[in-house]
């Protein structure tokens, strides 16, 4: 197996438990010891989300011939994104972006446009002063556009589908996860979307993991808390190692048993 995995923060691993001065494991550390293999690219990126998707797919296929993804359920981040790089063109630079025209340039060219949030503002000099001044008008407009429910539910419906007919076409199975959700998100339309997308979308080569143990639920916070397990890493919005152990123990449970 060649496993590619595609999500935000909550995929990276790395984070830093309460009381620690030293970061837990990767995410993909974790799962190739759990599924013992050593083929296991990581493509998540923090502060981004399903919008990204697509082209990490095709550059995971391209460059490691994966056979089979993790996806992590996430929101669509796009209205987040500022250019804040001095190498690479802006991304609403439209000369610019007709004279990228191979996957290498264009990955690079992506990752270089980054999230505006609180904790990751630009440094760019010329920039420093506008922000003081603009950066908590920007937060919250972009984070409206971005927290509205509606729009997160057709996103993440769309990119979920274009997802699974890409993978279709490149010969990927697929497991696709939700770690987290906005609390500003409607949590009752989640449940019954998971549980849709379960049925609607699962084949042989596809399942949508709403089953943790012996719970039925649409997010592994969600199976956490029913569990009464504290998860929270020094932030209080990761998973911690121990709880982030336990739910890579469960993915890879559920990857193994679409080979049985």
């Amino acid at each position: 197996m060649k496993l590619g995995i595609v999500g935000s923060s909550f995929s990276t691993g790395r984070h830093y438990d309460k009381n620690k001065t030293e970061c837990n494991p990767s995410f993909e550390d974790l799962i190739k010891q759990q599924l013992k293999i050593d083929t296991v690219y990581n493509a998540s990126q923090s502060g981004m989300g399903m919008e990204k998707y697509l082209n990490s797919i095709v550059y995971l296929k391209k460059h490691y011939d994966i056979d089979h993804l993790l996806v992590e359920i996430i929101n669509d981040r796009t209205p987040l994104y500022t250019h804040i790089s001095e190498e690479y063109p802006d991304v609403h630079d439209e000369e610019a972006i007709y004279s990228v025209d191979n996957a290498e340039n264009y990955t690079t060219f992506f990752n270089n446009n980054k999230a505006i949030a609180r904790w990751l503002l630009p440094r760019r000099p010329n920039l420093r002063k506008f922000f003081r001044r603009q950066s908590n008008v920007l937060f919250e407009l972009t984070t409206e556009i971005t927290c509205d429910v509606n729009r997160q539910n057709f996103y993440r419906h769309i990119t979920l589908s274009q997802v699974i007919d890409l993978c279709k076409l490149l010969d990927i199975k697929i497991t696709a996860w939700m770690c987290h959700h906005s609390i500003r998100t409607n949590s009752t339309y989640l449940e019954d979307a998971m549980q849709k997308w379960s049925e609607d979308f699962t084949t042989p080569n596809v399942k949508i993991v709403t089953k943790y143990d012996n719970y039925t639920v649409h997010s592994a916070k969600r199976y956490l808390d029913k569990c009464k397990i504290d998860w929270a890493c020094k932030d209080d919005v990761h998973l911690n190692g121990p709880a982030e152990t336990k739910i890579v123990n469960i993915l890879c449970n559920h990857i193994e048993e679409m080979y049985k």
